[in-house]
């Protein structure tokens, strides 16, 4: 299965994030149950992301400056 390159602008913040997203993309018509469970993933991966930035535990997956 190829990923989608849809979410490919999210590889800067976490290669992760854009696999997660373009698989959701690609269940969504065959597998909808599936597309729902990659979606949480996906949040619940942002999620993560936004508190561990916030905590300033880091940038948050942005290259130093």
């Amino acid at each position: 299965m190829q990923l989608s390159t849809n979410f490919d602008f999210l590889t800067v913040h976490d290669a992760k994030l854009a696999q997660l997203a373009s698989r959701a993309e690609d269940y969504f018509q065959d597998d909808p149950v599936t597309a729902i469970i990659k979606l949480r993933q996906f949040a619940e991966l942002m999620a993560k992301l936004v508190a561990d930035g916030s905590r300033g535990g880091g940038n948050a997956g942005h290259p130093a400056a």
